[in-house]
């Protein structure tokens, strides 16, 4: 049996987007609206979407800060990419900021 959906077509082309840029667009980081964007399922620590923004960039400095300051060191400039990559980890989304930002 054929069933027709109830919802219009989806359009011909989408717009290509991804969880970093949907989480960094300036719609969102420059909204004073503040709301929960994940809750640990085992401890049920909440971070809301300011926490998670601050430790974004907390994670991007610590990456681009110098060796000699305590940093990592890496310098997009010269080429140099890292990947973090781990099971619901939001601090995974400091390094594509680190490449964004270098």
């Amino acid at each position: 049996m054929l069933h027709q959906s109830m919802y219009p077509p989806m359009p011909a082309t989408l717009p290509e987007t991804n969880a970093h840029a949907l989480l960094f667009s300036p719609e969102l980081v420059n909204s004073d609206r503040d709301y929960v964007v994940a809750i640990d399922a085992l401890t049920g620590k909440q971070r809301t979407k300011q926490e998670f923004i601050e430790r974004v960039y907390d994670g991007a400095t610590a990456l681009g800060t110098p060796e000699s300051q305590g940093g990592l060191g890496i310098d997009g400039s010269k080429g140099e990419i890292i990947g973090i990559y781990s099971y619901n980890c939001l601090v995974c989304h400091h390094s594509p900021y680190k490449s964004v930002a270098s």
